[in-house]
């Protein structure tokens, strides 16, 4: 691989369920610019996701620092009522020589979140940055 290679693998996991959209994570590592404003970063994923679906709804957003890493946790709903879909997305900036962003999104719709929400959460609690992503 060349030098200026990076691996920008994303992972992907599908968790049962008797619906249709059964609820999954994804989880993504990338390298972002040396000095990230990560509120403003996520302000404009946002942004790009509101004007891309219907009945947009930012339900809540945190915003805090962990150690040396800074996060935010952001949960969106958008769709019609019998299909709505609801994102629980968790941002996660890791400053230094290598910097890097990790990104997890978990999808399921909206009717099903108190259980899928729970299983999120124990994800998003147990994650800690690691250097084996480390560009």
């Amino acid at each position: 691989m060349p030098d200026d290679a990076i691996d920008a693998s994303s992972y992907c996991f599908v968790f049962p369920n008797a619906g249709e959209l059964p609820p999954n994570l994804t989880i993504r590592c990338e390298r972002p610019p040396d000095e990230l404003d990560l509120d403003a970063y996520v302000q404009k994923q946002r942004q790009a996701l509101e004007t891309s679906v219907e009945n947009f709804e930012l339900v809540n957003e945190i915003s805090s620092k962990h150690d040396f890493w800074t996060y935010v946790v952001s949960i969106t709903e958008w769709g019609p009522d019998e299909s709505r879909l609801r994102q629980k997305q968790m941002y996660v900036y890791v400053p230094g020589e290598k910097p890097r962003l990790f990104i997890m999104i978990g999808n399921d719709f909206a009717a099903n979140s108190a259980q899928s929400d729970d299983l999120f959460n124990q994800v998003i609690r147990s994650f800690k940055p690691n250097d084996i992503q480390a560009f």
